[in-house]
């Protein structure tokens, strides 16, 4: 093959790996990292977790079971008795507080955090619609809940500060979808964008994690700069002496003058762009290393950076391909200024394109889909803290959820948590221990009233000592 050829060649196998095209096969798609399907999982699985936290705190004392002390404090429908009843009751073979006392502490509590739990109760304990409408609840699927205002997606939304953009995303992405059917409807509303590829309109989130608008699922200006980057690459190296060179280690070596971001281009997307230069490298290196009908098959797969492809060429080993991918998602999160997203989608991308034998810590492997991926557990901490540097009792009840990390552990997961089990519908839920905890917590003096009851009642080793 010629000097031109070889070089054509390369940049065209840098371009199959950044854009797919159709009729070659090097390997991955590299430039599906930067598209806007690339986040949809991880964003829609953030989206469905906080939309569980909330539900969680929704679904406070309706079954749970398990408590502080071994007294679930949130499980009865009488807790708003205005009675002072014994102090102890024997449940399961222990004396524990009962629900009178528990509940006559409470109301005597003057904390925000106590009437946030006080208020959750009333609402759970009306059993008819009427009343539920008097008491400022829900009514909702046969039973009445703390009201939208008290415990509705805004105000989770202000738990989560920043991070709220995880929650409104799958909301948004389908307002998008089902509001405008056409490109100029779609690209005129600021949160959507129009995708030319699947003709439908779609969420921007790209705009609204970096700044940048999308074009049909990319940032705006990539393909433009790819085209650009890729002539760049071509008469760079003819005129570095690169293209003629037979020393192969001077090819690896070759270091060419920075590219020019062309004006009125976002500087990300350049930056995204570069990550290119390594396969076109290498690509080089296979090349002139096994030149066609020239080589054996194990001796480019023996040599790390080349593998055979399916037109049997020795070309860009899948690995390094692999490496590129992350380079352009390392890039892309870098870009990401506010710093709390950043450190959410982190691990997201960070698993993305690990082998097996690499994928740990915070990733998992999906058995199924044979890729690695991240363990949205991994993430519950940090939101966790989030809704907790918040003073409101919401705020704290979720900022509990969070850190439990039941909302989105798997179910091998959830039943090797003491603090999650499985609810009626089959999904991990946080255990009632949790609200309790962060109730005595949040309440010093109601903790201390609590604890020194609770201590009085465990003593108590015998059903007729303790009633």
């Amino acid at each position: 093959m010629d000097l031109m050829g070889t070089l054509v060649r390369c940049i065209f196998l840098s371009a199959i790996a950044f854009s797919s095209l159709p009729g070659l096969a090097l390997g991955k798609d590299v430039s599906g990292s930067i598209t806007t399907e690339a986040f949809e999982r991880p964003l829609g699985g953030l989206s469905t977790a906080a939309a569980r936290a909330l539900k969680s705190v929704r679904k406070i004392s309706k079954g749970f079971s398990g408590g502080y002390s071994g007294e679930n404090f949130f499980s009865s429908r009488h807790l708003l008795i205005e009675k002072e009843g014994a102090k102890c009751s024997w449940e399961e073979g222990e004396c524990e507080v009962s629900e009178e006392k528990t509940v006559e502490l409470l109301s005597s509590a003057s904390s925000d955090i106590a009437k946030f739990a006080l208020q959750i109760l009333k609402c759970t304990t009306v059993t008819s619609e009427a009343e539920c409408s008097d008491a400022d609840c829900d009514w909702e699927d046969g039973e009445c809940t703390a009201g939208e205002d008290f415990l509705g997606t805004d105000a989770l939304k202000d738990c989560m500060g920043d991070a709220a953009v995880f929650l409104e995303y799958d909301g948004k992405d389908a307002a998008c979808r089902s509001l405008f059917a056409s490109e100029e409807a779609c690209n005129g509303d600021d949160d959507c964008t129009w995708d030319e590829d699947a003709k439908e309109c779609g969420f921007d989130i790209f705009k609204v994690l970096i700044g940048v608008p999308s074009v049909s699922g990319r940032p705006l200006g990539f393909n433009e700069v790819l085209k650009d980057y890729q002539k760049w690459l071509l008469t760079t190296s003819i005129a570095d002496g690169i293209a003629t060179t037979d020393d192969l280690d001077e090819i690896l070596a070759w270091d060419p003058v920075p590219f020019q971001c062309p004006d009125g281009t976002s500087q990300l997307v350049c930056n995204l762009v570069v990550n290119m230069q390594e396969i076109f490298v290498d690509s080089l290196y296979c090349g002139k290393k096994f030149p066609d009908g020239e080589f054996l098959a194990r001796d480019c797969e023996a040599d790390p950076l080349c593998g055979v492809d399916e037109d049997s060429e020795c070309a860009v080993a899948e690995e390094v391909q692999n490496r590129v991918q992350q380079g352009i998602l390392t890039a892309f999160v870098e870009s990401v200024e506010n710093p709390l997203i950043r450190e959410i989608l982190v691990p997201f991308f960070t698993c993305a394109n690990q082998a097996e034998a690499d994928c740990k810590d915070m990733c998992v492997w999906d058995e199924i889909a044979g890729e690695c991926e991240a363990d949205a557990a991994s993430v519950m901490p940090t939101l966790g803290k989030t809704a907790r540097d918040r003073p409101e009792p919401l705020c704290q009840m979720l900022g509990g959820v969070f850190e439990s990390g039941c909302v989105a552990a798997s179910a091998s997961q959830c039943k090797g948590n003491p603090k999650c089990e499985i609810d009626e519908e089959g999904e991990c839920s946080p255990d009632e221990v949790i609200f309790q905890e962060v109730v005595l917590a949040g309440d010093a003096d109601f903790k201390k009233s609590y604890d020194k009851v609770a201590k009085k009642c465990n003593a108590k080793l015998k059903k007729r000592d303790c009633e």
